[in-house]
This record gives C-alpha cells, structure tokens and sequence, in this order.
C-alpha cells in the first residue's frame, strides 16, 4: 500500500478541491485494503469522517459552486450511500437560490429552505 498524502488531513486542506481531493484518495486505499484483504487501519475511517464535516463547512460557508466543484462532489457522491444527502444536489440547490431561480438541475422546484442542510450538519453524518 502506499502512504497516504497530505491532503487526507482535514486541517491541511484549504478549499473544496483539496477536502474532495482527500475523500477520493482515502476511498481509493480502502478499495486497494479490500482488494489485497487487507485488513483497514482504523485511521483511515477517522481521516475521511474529518473531511466529511470539514466538507460540510466549506460548503455552507460557499454560496456559489462552480462546475468543476460540482464534479468533484458528484466524484464523491458515486459511493455514497442510498438515502444519504447528496453533496453534488446541495451545491445545485445552493447555485440556483444563489441565482434567484428555484430549479434544480432535474427542473423540479425547490420549495423552502435549507433546513435538510443545517440538520445535517448538526447531526454530524
């Protein structure tokens, strides 16, 4: 296995690319730990946890995502569980209220708030 970089340190990452950046390479060593039968070393778990709600800061203290953030985030979204929020939807949402219209990318409409974002970032998932 090779050694994991800096970026998967939440306290080394600055903006959005680099947290997205640390997620992916993570996901990437525990592919290669189930791969290999490896047994996954426990910090791992920890490093991407950090990032994750490092990633939920950056993003509320962002009010527009461009296109290529979007990928990143749709990057992270490919192995995310079913019922999760989906990081790529919540930059969309976010860009379309940034613009003052209420479509998402599907053209539904938003209604409300942002109170699914807030109470997750409360919960800490």
């Amino acid at each position: 296995m090779k050694k994991l970089s800096a970026y998967t340190i939440a306290s080394n990452c600055t903006d959005l690319t680099d947290v997205c950046d640390g997620i992916i390479e993570i996901r990437e060593a525990l592919a290669e730990c189930r791969r290999i039968m490896k047994r996954r070393p426990n910090y791992y778990i920890q490093r991407e946890i950090k990032l994750k709600k490092k990633l939920l800061k950056i993003m509320s203290l962002t009010q527009f995502f461009t296109d290529y953030q979007i990928e990143k985030l749709e990057t992270i979204d490919k192995h995310q569980e079913m019922f999760r929020l989906k990081y790529s939807e919540l930059a969309l949402h976010k860009n379309s209220k940034y613009n003052g219209t209420e479509n998402n990318k599907d053209g539904l409409v938003a209604t409300g708030s942002l109170v699914s974002f807030s109470s997750f970032c409360i919960s800490g998932n």
